[in-house]
């Protein structure tokens, strides 16, 4: 599972031992009716469920399956993307059929948001895996409200409601998931009747749905965060007065009014507004003429006279990075905007061979961002520049279970990136749902909507 799409079809089909209640980042019970952590941090022990039943006649689910795919995903042979989020896991000890404990190595406090309750915490079939082989991927089996039915490849995949569902039954009988590529035909369709429901992320189509009287929207800041990445080991960008000159001249305002039509807030740190220890105090205010300070300071009063490369996959980063390109040619700095293709992209990105690099990145605890984007634990990917500067601070939170002292070791990391600049942080952008307006119960998340509470309107 690679995108926000892939999750929302998972989230149908498959059950964690606890979930996010709709629309919040509130952990709830799924699987598991109690659980416990050690004041320490060290164990978290988990009560499940009788009598949940796997799909297609797969029998009874018990803590051996729990055991089964959180260990699967601790392997590294099976180099599982989600290998890091079981990193400080030390064991998986199963006391009986419904009865297991998770011993950390370490403390991790954002464990249950990270790795439980999100995209690795959806418990798989052991028999089903092993019975099916490479043609497990296109026949799920899993114990979740719907049952998958069919998956016709570039289209749609259907799925059927569980009859045996262990929680509240859905009140839509089949759900059918269409791969739409373009966001401008999604939007036709809603409109005709053919969609009833849709995320979009391109601002004028989201304008567009918000100001329509027919189509019902709900918006919210995604957990998303675009930024720059700077590399840091290249001159003139290994000088931190070049790189704060960069940010002085940066207006976020414009790119949201401009290109995001003000569907954006900006963005002075890397943890998006729906995160535990948000802290988007603004360091460096635009300012054009502090910028030629700086650049005048590190010996390039006049700027540069080449060029350099800013990468993006086009799109939206394209766009940003053209305003970009006006800003800061007012400074003397030149660029080249680079769109490629996603594999050269990443090529580039892996090899470093950038000046400047578009990315955007949506997550939900702190320990995401900055664990792989900004420490040592990133390196050499995806931390591709090698920053460190603020490891002290972020090893030291990742690990801090009271929660007073974690948010401030976070503030102090955050702090320390805005001294640093390896990265410029510009927006948050807004998340659109759209659906047609006699369906009630669909409540916007920060990850996926709630399709067990959606309904037609009597």
């Amino acid at each position: 599972m690679t995108s926000g799409s892939d999750y929302a079809t998972g989230y149908l089909i498959y059950s964690g031992l606890v979930r996010f209640k709709p629309g919040t980042q509130e952990i709830i019970g799924d699987l598991a009716e109690k659980w416990e952590v050690a004041p320490d941090g060290l164990r978290y022990s988990f009560w499940l469920r009788k009598g949940v039943q796997w799909h297609k006649g797969y029998g009874e689910l018990t803590a051996h399956d729990v055991k089964y795919s959180f260990e699967r995903i601790m392997n590294p042979d099976n180099a599982s993307r989600f290998y890091p989020d079981f990193a400080k896991v030390d064991k998986i000890e199963v006391e009986d059929d419904y009865t297991l404990h998770i011993h950390m190595q370490e403390p991790y406090p954002e464990f249950m948001e990270a790795a439980l309750a999100y995209r690795p915490g959806f418990i798989v079939n052991q028999k089903a895996i092993e019975e099916l082989g490479e043609e497990y991927s296109g026949s799920p089996i899993g114990t979740g409200p719907y049952v998958h039915e069919k998956w016709e490849t570039g289209i749609e995949i259907l799925l059927k409601k569980n009859e045996d569902y262990f929680g509240e039954k859905p009140h839509i009988d089949e759900v059918v998931l269409k791969l739409v590529k373009e966001e401008t035909p999604a939007e036709i369709a809603l409109e005709s009747g053919d969609l009833n429901m849709a995320y979009f992320e391109e601002p004028e189509i989201q304008r567009r749905l918000i100001d329509n009287p027919d189509i019902a929207t709900q918006q919210v800041p995604g957990p998303r965060t675009m930024f720059i990445v700077i590399n840091i080991n290249r001159k003139p960008w290994s000088d931190v007065r070049v790189r704060r000159a960069l940010v002085h001249a940066t207006d976020r305002q414009k790119i949201i009014d401009t290109v995001m039509e003000g569907m954006g807030i900006p963005a002075y740190t890397m943890l998006n507004p729906n995160m535990f220890a948000h802290n988007n105090e603004q360091m460096y205010e635009y300012d054009p003429e502090k910028a030629r300070e700086l650049l005048a300071e590190a010996g390039y009063p006049d700027g540069f006279d080449q060029s350099f490369e800013y990468v993006t996959l086009g799109g939206l980063d394209a766009d940003i990075a053209a305003v970009l390109q006006q800003d800061w040619k007012a400074i003397g700095i030149n660029f080249e905007i680079i769109a490629i293709e996603r594999a050269q992209y990443q090529e580039k990105r892996k090899a470093a061979d950038f000046d400047f690099m578009s990315l955007e990145s949506a997550r939900l605890q702190p320990a995401q961002y900055l664990g792989p984007y900004l420490s040592s634990d990133g390196i050499p990917y995806p931390n591709v520049i090698g920053y460190t500067n603020a490891d002290q601070y972020i090893f030291e939170a990742m690990m801090t279970v009271d929660d007073a002292k974690r948010k401030e070791l976070y503030i102090q990391a955050q702090k320390q990136l805005q001294e640093d600049v390896p990265c410029i942080f510009l927006a948050y952008p807004v998340f659109v749902l759209a659906h047609q307006p006699d369906i009630e119960g669909a409540k916007i998340g920060l990850l996926i909507y709630n399709a067990m509470d959606i309904r037609l309107k009597d």
